[in-house]
């Protein structure tokens, strides 16, 4: 969620002026990487040939905004070339639809374990997997295959599997057990995940104390001056934010995408990240908004995104998957939040549908956001075994896949705070300080109103599935 405190500083003799200011909160992405901060009230652009934004976590679980340069287009050939050299030639062609046994990739799993070998990349990597698409569950094989585009590929700046060509995600084994892990059969079945970060009661406090010192009246030779004095102000005010992960462990990479995508996504509304296409951003739309409002934002998914099989053996996941939302509050006096019926701000509400018409885009241009469509994806896909109780149906036994023990998902450090940043502009007398989250219930997504008709290309796919010949490799591609 994303919350937005407003309150006024005026120019002396001439016209209300503002300050805007921001909460953030963001998880680990390359701690090895040199830092630098944004620059507050710096114009967003509206291109990918920008530097890289990411973030670090320290030892003691707070996290903060970083930025790098990105490698230029020799390395990304050099990367490209040592890959190309060393992966499966099979795996790098790029192909429409990949399926993966989860029989067979246990077993292979099992395999390595039983020789004390570390997992291949191909593994790791779920052959390339770029989304999950399609699930299968085959009572006669005993198995659940699941499957979706594919390609070779490449780590890019941040160390994510990206595709050589495309340079979109690739999906992650530790993700899909961790979505396997969260459905497990004796798990309730209404399981919500993801994440909030938000501010401390005391941050609150210091900068309410903070507002009460500011400064009336400013004169316009001492804009610039006072901007940046409130910015750093604001910042120290606020201090560290708390953040919460539910559903799953915070120390998974699933969490780590959840926290990063709602951070990176308000970095982009304030103007301290650049947007990845071309698109409207909340701060530069900013113009004046009411007073003691609170604005809210969360990332949930597009649940008019599944189709199911008349024998519900058999499930596909289209669309884009991801949007956004906002909505208005107040307070009550009494530090509580009360939601408005009142239409949100329209700046708040052109970067919310802004942000969820272009995702697809958002998702091709910046991993993350296309990491945070496979986590829904995943959870959605699980909670549809779950549901469906296709594990009991098809016989298929994957408790290595389910045993913690066996496959540890949980290495990373949970983050519990979050740096603040702040950004700042003389504009309509606002300052404005939010938190954040992302909210899924996977199992709204089987919901009688909520499904589609099946569409030709599903039912092309399950008429390919039932002709198609059995593999002995956990992994192969279906024309």
């Amino acid at each position: 969620m994303c919350f937005f405190e407003l309150f006024e500083v005026r120019l002396c003799g001439r016209v209300t002026a503002s300050l805007a200011a921001w909460l953030m909160a963001v998880l680990v992405l390359n701690v090895g990487q040199s830092r630098a901060q944004g620059v507050p009230g710096s114009a967003a652009a509206t291109t990918v040939q920008q530097p890289v934004f990411g973030v670090a976590v320290s030892p003691e679980g707070v996290m903060e905004q970083l930025q790098f340069a990105a490698p230029g287009g020799d390395l990304f050939h050099q990367r490209a070339a040592m890959a190309r050299a060393t992966l499966n030639a099979n795996l790098q062609k790029p192909t429409a639809m990949r399926m993966v046994s989860l029989a067979r990739l246990q077993e292979a799993i099992k395999s390595h374990q039983e020789k004390q070998q570390l997992l291949p990349d191909d593994i790791l990597k779920l052959a390339g997997l770029q989304r999950l698409e399609y699930i299968f569950a085959e009572p006669d094989d005993a198995d659940i295959i699941i499957g979706g585009p594919a390609q070779g590929w490449i780590l890019d700046a941040d160390g994510r599997a990206v595709g050589m060509l495309n340079r979109r995600p690739i999906m992650l084994l530790e993700d899909l057990l961790t979505a396997l892990r969260t459905f497990r059969v004796e798990k309730p079945k209404g399981v919500w995940v993801g994440c909030s970060i938000g501010p401390t009661a005391g941050g609150l406090a210091r900068l309410k104390e903070l507002q009460r010192n500011l400064p009336k009246q400013v004169l316009q030779s001492q804009e610039q001056a006072v901007a940046s004095a409130v910015w750093i102000g604001i910042e120290q005010a606020l201090g560290d934010g708390d953040i919460t992960v539910f559903g799953i462990s915070p120390r998974t990479n699933m969490a780590k995408v959840m926290i990063e995508a709602d951070y990176r996504m308000k970095l982009i509304a304030i103007g301290r990240e650049p947007p990845p296409v071309d698109m409207p951003v909340f701060f530069a739309l900013l113009k004046s908004v009411p007073h003691n409002n609170f604005q809210r934002w969360w990332f949930t998914p597009n649940y008019q995104c599944v189709e199911i099989s008349n024998d519900r053996l058999a499930m596909r996941i289209s669309g884009q998957g991801v949007k956004l939302g906002t909505e208005e509050y107040k307070t009550d006096g009494q530090g509580r939040l009360i939601q408005l019926k009142s239409k949100p701000l329209p700046a708040a509400k052109l970067y919310a549908d802004s942000f969820t018409k272009k995702y697809p885009e958002i998702a091709a241009a910046s991993p993350v956001f296309g990491q945070l469509r496979n986590t829904i994806d995943l959870l959605i896909a699980a909670s549809f075994i779950q549901r469906e109780n296709l594990l009991t149906q098809t016989g298929l036994d994957i408790r290595m896949l389910l045993d913690p023990e066996t496959i540890d998902v949980e290495s990373l450090i949970a983050p519990t705070r979050a740096k603040s940043l702040a950004n700042v502009k003389w504009d309509s007398g606002t300052m404005i300080a939010p938190s954040g989250g992302v909210s899924i219930l996977a199992s709204d997504a089987f919901r009688d109103d909520m499904q589609l008709q099946v569409s030709p290309e599903f039912r092309a796919r399950l008429s390919q599935k039932k002709n198609a010949e059995k593999r002995e490799r956990w992994w192969w591609d279906s024309l």
